[in-house]
C-alpha cells in the first residue's frame, strides 16, 4: 500500500470517527429524557474518552442499566 492509499484510508476513518462523536452529542444535546444535569455528565463521558462514550451512548441509550442521576427528567 502506497502512502496515497493510506492518507486516504485515514482520512475517511477519521471523519467518520468525527461523525460518529459529533452525531452522539447531537443526539445528547437534543434528548428530552436527561437532565440538564445528565446531558453535562454524558458530554463529558464523551469528550473524555469519545470511542467509549459514543459506544455506550449508542448501544445503551441515555440512562445504561436504568442508572439516572435526578429523579426525574425536565
Amino acid at each position: 500500500m502506497d502512502g496515497t492509499a493510506a492518507l486516504v484510508i485515514a482520512l475517511i476513518v477519521g471523519s467518520a470517527y468525527v461523525a460518529a462523536i459529533a452525531y452522539a452529542l447531537v443526539q445528547i444535546v437534543r434528548t428530552g429524557q436527561l437532565a440538564d444535569i445528565e446531558k453535562i455528565v454524558w458530554i463529558v463521558v464523551l469528550l473524555g474518552a469519545p470511542l467509549i462514550g459514543a459506544v455506550v451512548w449508542y448501544f445503551a441509550g441515555p440512562h445504561p442499566l436504568g442508572l439516572r442521576l435526578t429523579s426525574s427528567a425536565k
